[in-house]
């Protein structure tokens, strides 16, 4: 075995090759940028190739401490690990500080709160949130453990919102295309048993009155509990599971020719 491998190297198959670009010069003096990407494994490639895809005009500098492609990006291995960390003995010695956060947000969280906080511009129907404020007051009044704000949008956020939700608040944009957005992308995540609670369904906000009633009109998956100025939903039934159709009784007449 050892003879066998006397003339390999230590270098992923795939770029152990002579048509890998030679490395660039290293970055030594200051430069401006558009937008500036810190690691050139494929996310970051990615992100840098689509926005210069997206806008040419836009300057895009892209800085790595080794080689492009040449860290987990270029290996032929991984981790099959429950952690965001790769084990807690490999957190706390490189992520001393922040090892409680990682593995609380590595976790099932009770409650996922999601908004886009600052990142949205308010506008008559919604105001804009600060996510500082709202972190601090989550921790402020002991729900920290128990509630991680994500700072999305809602139709980005709902490909990590679990599939078996107990109990969803939707208190989104109310303009009418997002709330039915909002129920169409939210409405198949809520288990049956679970709730759906759906806040400012009154006169001051039609469009949420409008998209809200088109839903909940011939919807017997769900049972409605109260609709005043917030609406309360229970799932009683798998989506797309039609009702079981009361059975007939025959006797032996019917079956006669």
């Amino acid at each position: 075995m050892d003879r066998s491998l006397v003339a390999a190297a230590p270098v992923p198959y795939w770029l152990d090759s002579p048509e890998r670009p030679t490395p660039r010069p290293a970055l030594k003096t200051a430069v401006s940028c558009d937008l500036a990407v810190v690691g050139g494994g494929f996310s970051g490639l990615w992100t840098a190739l689509l926005a210069k895809e997206t806008d040419p005009d836009r300057e895009v500098v892209l800085v790595e401490g080794g080689r492009l492609g040449w860290a987990a990006s270029g290996r032929n291995g991984g981790f099959c690990e429950a952690s965001l960390t790769h084990g807690e003995a490999n957190g706390r010695a490189h992520f001393p500080d922040e090892y409680e956060t990682l593995e609380r947000l590595g976790k099932t969280v009770p409650i996922l709160s999601i908004d886009p906080f600052d990142r949205f511009q308010p506008g008559p129907l919604n105001p804009q949130g600060n996510y500082s404020a709202y972190l601090s007051n989550v921790v402020q009044n002991g729900f920290g453990h128990v509630c991680m704000a994500l700072s999305a949008f809602s139709f980005d956020a709902a490909t990590v919102v679990s599939n078996t939700a107990g109990v969803l608040v939707l208190d989104g944009d109310h303009h009418y295309s997002s709330v039915s957005r909002d129920l169409s992308l939210y409405l198949p995540k809520i288990a049956v048993g679970g709730f759906l609670f759906i806040d400012d369904y009154g006169p001051y906000y039609p469009d949420v009155v409008r998209a809200v009633d088109e839903v909940f009109s011939n919807n017997s998956e769900f049972k409605i509990h109260a609709k005043s100025y917030f609406v309360i939903a229970e799932r009683v039934r798998k989506p797309g599971k039609a009702p079981r159709e009361g059975r007939r009784v025959l006797s032996s007449r019917h079956l006669k020719k």
